[in-house]
Order: C-alpha cells, then structure tokens, then sequence
C-alpha cells in the first residue's frame, strides 16, 4: 500500500517538475506577463507541450492550471470550480512547493461534487531566480483511494491517509474527507513517529491505531482496526486455515496412494530388469507403453543393455585379432631379421668384390630395414629420421636415374630433438610414387625445417603432379592408399600430441605439392605420462 502511494505522489511531483522547468513553457511566462498577447499559434504550441507531459490518464490527473504573475492563467483538464484563496495564499508564502487540500469542488458541465488535492509549485526564472508563475495540479480523492481499496477487505477495519495536521486526506467514506482525525475518533492523537501503534477507545469500543509516514511527503497512512472483531477475523481465519490444512492433508494421501502405484510399476520393472543383467542375462527388454519419463528411462536401460552387448562382443572380437596379431608379430620376427642380416653378407661380399656403389645401395636398404625392425620406443632423434629419408633417396635416385633430385635446408638445432618414428620417409614416398614418378626429368624434393614459436615445423615439397581442390578435400578422409598414409600419419602425431599438432596439405594441380607438418618441441625422449597429459589435455 505504501509503495503504491508514494509511487503516486512521485509521479505528481515528477509532472509538477517536468511542467515548471519546461522551456518554452518558461519562456512564454517571462515573454508574456499578458496571454491576450500571446498569438494562436504559440498558445496552441503551449497546448500541445502540457499534454505531451502532462500524461493525464496514465497519473490519472483531474487539472492543471499555469498562473502568471498577473493571475491570468493556462489549463488544461476537467473544468471546476475553484477555490482561489489557496492560489494567493502559496505566492505570498515561502514555501516553493506544497500538497493543499482536500477541498470541495463542483464541475462545471455536471455539477457533480468532487474531493480535490492540489499539489503547488512556484516557477522561477532559471537567469534571473525571479518568481515568474506557478504551475497547480489537481488530483481527485478517489485516485488516492483506489491505490489501496484493494488492501483493506476485514470488516471494521477502516483506512485513512492524514497530512501533518491530522485532517483526513483519503478515505473510504466520502463524509469522512477533509475531517479532523482527532474528532472523528474523539481523542488527541500524536502522530509523531515514523511509524507506531496506538491503543484507543472509539465510541467505547477498544481499538487499535496503526500507521505509517509516506517517504514521499510527511502524510500519514492510519489503520484502525476494532481489537474484538479483529480477533474474530483471526479465529476465523484460524478455522479456515485448519480445514483447509486437513482436506489438503487428505488430498496429498490420496494423490500419493495414487501417484506411488503409477511410479512403482515401470520401477519395478527397471528393479527386476536390472537384477537380470547382474546375473549376466543381457537378453532384456523392458517394454514400453507411455510416453512419460520412465518410458525414456526404460528406452535409454533397454540402449545401454544393447550398447553392452556390442562392447562385449567388440571386446571378444578385439581380443581375437589381438592373440592373431601376436602371433604374426612373432612370425614376422624371423623373416626381417634374416632378410636384414642376408643384405648385410651381400653389402661384405660387394664390397670385397670392389662393387661400391651396389655396397652403397646394399647398406642404404639394410639401414632402412634396421630402422624399422627397431621396435623398444616408437620415438626417434629427428637426425636419425632425415637419415633414414636419405638412406631412402640414395636407393630412389639411382632407380629413377636422376630424374628425380632432392635437397634438404634443416635448422641445426632440430636434430637432436624427438618426434615420431616413420613420419617424414612415408611423406616422401608418397611425393615421388603419386607426385614425381611419372615425370621425365627435373623431379625435385625440398625438405626443410625450423623451429617457430616453440614448435618444430617440418615441410616436404615437391614440383609434382599436384592435386585438385576437390581431390585435396576428400584426402583426409579417403580410404586410398595414398591417403591412407596421410590419415596414419595424422592419427598418430594427434594421439600423442593432441589436436595442436598435425599435418597441413597444399597443392595446385600440374605445380605442386606440399606437406606441412606441425610437432611439438621435445628435448627429451618422451614417456607415456609427458604427452598424455600434457598434450591431450
């Protein structure tokens, strides 16, 4: 109720204010002490500007009246008669701005009666801080009191708003406004606290005074309620409030018996479902006739029971594959080795033959092999890698007859550094079988590397055959030989690396073809615990 009052009064004073420092509404008070001389057009302009920020409807405004020095005035609203002597009384006092009322007042088209508040305020010449008018707004009783009608419903509790003198402002009775408080209750009331409570007998009858000060101005918002008939309300209520505390208590049994078997039945499907699936039976459906919660409850079980039965078989499938890969991995011990060792009686037999340059090619293949039956760490120094990408050039060169050349411009701090095993021997490859080999001459390989940014950066390039844009996108996730190699190569740096790392494809059909990759900076031989969490985090 409070906040309602005083957010009205605030919109009144607002308006007051709004209206009084106006310019040209200002203007037109220092321009023209006499309105007769005002001209249709500036009068109609001072019109417009007062309804544009008066807002009557919306504050529910009654009237608002312009005087001049000259007592000539400016309205706007509903038309009444007026009481004068509040104007003369606000210019001659030294107050700036005042609540007056209420006060009697008659329509003219109507002649019905209406309780009127004025609020007052004086209009200053903001240059000369001289008295040029004042602006009045009048409000009627009723808009005070529909703010808190709705607020007051008990029988014998009655409502009153009082200004600093006690004379009623507001009331639900139109006869009790602009009474004297202290006479309606026949008792000298101090009203002289925020907020209090007063006990007082009324026509010998105990009641009860409370109230409270509106922020807004110094009115007071007065209850006074009869003490007896107040607590019969409360036993009432208190009643009600039992009744309705025990039909809600029966209410809530019923709907629980009710809501308990509704739940309980898929529940305990789910119970006995999952109690299957502990022994080990995974053939378990739950079957499925809403649409409610524990229908996608018993869909998602039914999934997970399905999903479980695909890992395990996956499992049992991978576990096979791995006892056959094991075994081929022991078979395929004997066969490298002894190829390896038979080329490296063939190398000593060309060399003590004098046939150097077949020992050359014989100890480049035997390197080759001896890189990649070395299996106790899948990491290697970058020097040993480009050797390898040599060992493979030597024997490529000779093949293609010089067709084919490379070069390598590798920063001297990369070598001793770590990476992968196998990753730059199969780019090249890739280069010369999909890129160079059909070329007749001038088949050219640049391998170049640096460090940038903490980050080794390793590019294979060739003068080759090149690629397509189109072809160039599906490449990483073609099933290709070629791409294949490319994805593998991928796959392992982004494992142990994370998705920082990786590899980057250019290329432009009949020019060439360029491999990027991107590793990380590793001055140590890395163990499982370094990359996987400081990589794949």
């Amino acid at each position: 109720m409070q906040t309602k009052l005083d957010t009205y009064i605030q919109k009144i004073e607002s308006l007051s204010f709004d209206i009084s420092f106006n310019e040209d509404i200002q203007n037109m008070l220092i321009n023209y002490t006499n309105f007769r001389f005002m001209s249709m057009e500036e009068e109609f302009r001072i019109f417009n500007r007062l309804f544009g920020i008066s807002r009557l409807d919306e504050c529910s405004v009654f009237y608002i009246k312009l005087l001049n020095t000259n007592n000539q005035i400016i309205s706007i609203g509903t038309l009444h008669r007026e009481n004068n002597n509040f104007d003369s009384s606000f210019i001659d006092s030294n107050k700036k701005n005042v609540w007056v009322g209420p006060y009697k007042s008659y329509t003219y088209n109507t002649n019905a009666e209406h309780n009127i508040i004025s609020f007052y305020r004086k209009i200053i010449n903001p240059y000369k801080s001289q008295f040029i008018g004042i602006s009045r707004i009048d409000i009627s009783e009723t808009s005070l009191r529909d703010l808190y009608t709705s607020d007051v419903q008990l029988k014998g509790v009655q409502t009153f708003i009082l200004d600093e003198n006690n004379i009623i402002v507001s009331s639900l009775k139109d006869d009790e406004v602009g009474k004297n408080f202290d006479e309606l209750v026949q008792n000298k009331v101090r009203l002289d606290k925020e907020i209090d409570h007063l006990s007082l007998n009324v026509n010998g009858t105990n009641c009860m005074l409370v109230y409270n000060t509106l922020k807004s101005n110094s009115w007071k918002i007065v209850i006074l309620y009869d003490i007896l008939s107040f607590n019969q309300h409360g036993k009432l209520l208190k009643t009600y409030i039992f009744v309705i505390v025990i039909l809600c208590l029966i209410f809530c049994i019923i709907f629980s018996i009710i809501v308990a078997k509704i739940i309980l039945n898929p529940l305990n499907q789910l119970i006995r479902a999952i109690e299957k699936v502990e022994t080990g039976n995974l053939n378990v459906s739950i079957p499925i006739a809403t649409n409610d919660e524990f229908a996608l409850l018993s869909r998602s079980f039914n999934s997970m029971v399905i999903r479980i039965k695909e890992l395990i078989n996956k499992t049992i499938k991978i576990q096979r594959q791995e006892m056959r890969a094991e075994a081929l991995y022991l078979q395929s011990q004997i066969n490298p080795h002894f190829l390896y060792n038979t080329l490296d009686t063939i190398r000593w037999t060309a060399r003590k033959n004098n046939d150097l340059e077949v020992s050359e090619y014989i100890e480049a293949l035997s390197n080759l092999f001896k890189h990649l039956l070395i299996r106790d760490n899948e990491f290697t120094t970058f020097a040993d890698e480009l050797d390898n990408v040599k060992n493979y050039m030597l024997i490529q060169t000779r093949r293609f007859e010089d067709r084919i050349t490379y070069e390598m411009d590798i920063d001297e701090d990369i070598l001793p550094l770590y990476t992968l095993k196998l990753i730059l021997q199969p780019i090249v490859e890739n280069s010369i079988v999909h890129g160079l080999k059909n070329k007749t001459n001038n088949g050219r390989i640049i391998i170049s590397g640096r460090i940038e940014s903490g980050q080794v950066i390793i590019s294979v390039a060739d003068n080759g055959a090149g690629m397509e844009k189109s072809y160039l996108e599906q490449l990483m996730t073609d099933s290709s030989k070629k791409s294949l190699t490319i994805n593998n190569i991928q796959t392992r740096i982004q494992l142990h690396f994370g998705s920082a790392y990786g590899l980057k494809i250019e290329s432009e059909k009949n020019k060439y073809t360029k491999v990027t990759l991107t590793l990380p900076y590793l001055k140590s031989m890395p163990r499982w615990e370094d990359y996987s969490e400081t990589f794949n985090s």
